[in-house]
């Protein structure tokens, strides 16, 4: 439909035909597991503060505390297969847009003319059909972050400003200030994963040279000549590439983890001050 009905065909739209159904129910099961994650906090204080009651002199009904364990049974149940319901679709998506993709791509390459042939290698190709299309599958686990992360800390901070009230912007700002670090660190690893494609589309294009001329390097002693070539792309290159960015990975990892314990000590120590302040 792309391709007869525009004059730039695109491939995003041709996917968000295809497959937009599934993912977009994908995401209300999605939004029901967000939720529930931040009612099940709210249930556990109503039922710290039930059990507390006993303290005192007039505690609640039992009946009352039986219902908020039955309801936090119940957010729990219905959590658990809101997020498999919702894994479930967006995994079956990822496998029909690769599939589909797959299929497109290896058509193609039956069609390509000779110009064609000579411009795009059976490595490339390859490449197409195997990692390519494997990074659009991927997409789809995480795609759905796009709205679910702000929703969800949208939720938290409502959540935090009822239990701690404006000292929760602290924790705000904590997070403000992480993104410029993030950002730079998803715009580094985008270079090196541009990197590392090429350096795979090497690798594998000089393989299929190998192959295809083999009787030739045997015939003439090109071996460790070529052996040495290969050998440069595949440490020198593509493996250089990969610890950068096995260690881009990790400081990633670094900072995501340290973002939540930044946001918890600024809010709690501007909730201290602030009570300090009110004595």
């Amino acid at each position: 439909h792309e391709l007869e009905t525009k004059k730039n065909p695109s491939l995003w739209m041709a996917i968000f035909r295809g497959f937009s159904g599934p993912y977009f129910r994908a995401a209300l099961f999605k939004a029901v597991n967000d939720s529930l994650a931040f009612i099940q906090p709210q249930l556990l204080r109503l039922l710290i503060s039930f059990v507390d009651s006993y303290k005192g002199d007039s505690p609640e009904p039992v009946i009352r505390g039986a219902a908020i364990a039955l309801a936090m049974f119940a957010v729990s149940v219905t959590q658990t297969m809101a997020l498999h319901q919702y894994f479930q679709r967006a995994f079956e998506t990822g496998m029909r847009i690769k599939t589909g993709l797959t299929a497109a791509i290896y058509t193609k390459s039956l069609k390509l003319s000779n110009e064609g042939r000579a411009s795009k290698s059976t490595g490339d190709i390859v490449n197409y059909m195997a990692v390519d299309t494997q990074r659009l599958q991927d997409l789809t686990q995480y795609g759905q972050q796009l709205w679910s992360a702000p929703y969800q800390i949208i939720l938290c901070m409502a959540s935090l400003y009822q239990l701690v009230g404006i000292s929760m912007l602290a924790g705000v700002g904590a997070m403000i200030i992480m993104i410029p670090i993030n950002g730079l660190i998803a715009r580094l690893m985008k270079t090196l994963q541009k990197e590392q494609m090429k350096n795979k589309d090497s690798r594998t294009r000089l393989i299929a040279e190998i192959i295809n001329n083999m009787k030739s390097i045997k015939l003439y002693a090109w071996g460790s000549a070529f052996m040495n070539k290969l050998n440069y792309v595949r440490n020198d290159q593509e493996l250089k590439t990969l610890r950068k960015i096995g260690a881009a990975q990790s400081f990633a990892n670094f900072t995501w983890s340290t973002t939540p314990f930044l946001v918890s000590c600024s809010t709690f120590a501007i909730f201290v001050l602030t009570q300090d302040t009110a004595l």
